[in-house]
């Protein structure tokens, strides 16, 4: 996959297109995929580009299982700031049963037995852009009432 970044773009294309095709009946699990790409160490917003645009459709097509909505919260704020966010709204339109589903079921996870956050990943932060996306999805609501229910209190996870 980072060796694609290097090819012409016809090619990157096409390279993203048989990755959508070959692991709608492949074992690979998507979360996997997105979270190794977006943990690379020399992410160029350039030389990325097309690859991010094509986990983008890929993630799109895929429903928001707990999994793989967790591995989206947890992507790292990176040079792709809003790539969380435009994923979850593209679910929220397609699936916002299962997107809420999902984030409630992500939110059980991430809270430890005594009521704190326990996060091994993303260097125990969760995506600012999916945070932000989530209180503009709630425009109006009760901010508060959200973190809570989502039990995001810690600001040291909101940073």
């Amino acid at each position: 996959m980072k060796n694609s970044f290097n090819w012409d773009c016809v090619e990157q294309h096409k390279f993203w297109g048989l990755i959508r095709s070959e692991l709608a009946v492949s074992t690979v699990q998507v979360q996997e995929l997105l979270s190794k790409f977006f943990w690379l160490e020399k992410l160029d917003a350039n030389a990325s580009a097309i690859a991010v645009e094509g986990l983008l459709t890929l993630c799109s097509c895929c429903p928001p299982m707990p999994k793989l909505v967790g591995a989206v919260m947890l992507l790292p704020n990176s040079v792709f700031q809003d790539f969380a966010s435009a994923v979850m709204a593209k679910w929220a339109v397609s699936n916002g049963s299962m997107l809420f589903e999902s984030l409630a079921e992500f939110s059980e996870k991430v809270e430890g037995k005594n009521g704190d956050l326990v996060i091994h990943d993303s260097a125990g932060m969760i995506n600012r852009s999916a945070i932000l996306w989530l209180l503009k999805y709630f425009n109006g609501s009760d901010t508060d009432g959200l973190c809570n229910a989502f039990h995001w209190k810690n600001e040291g996870m909101l940073a």
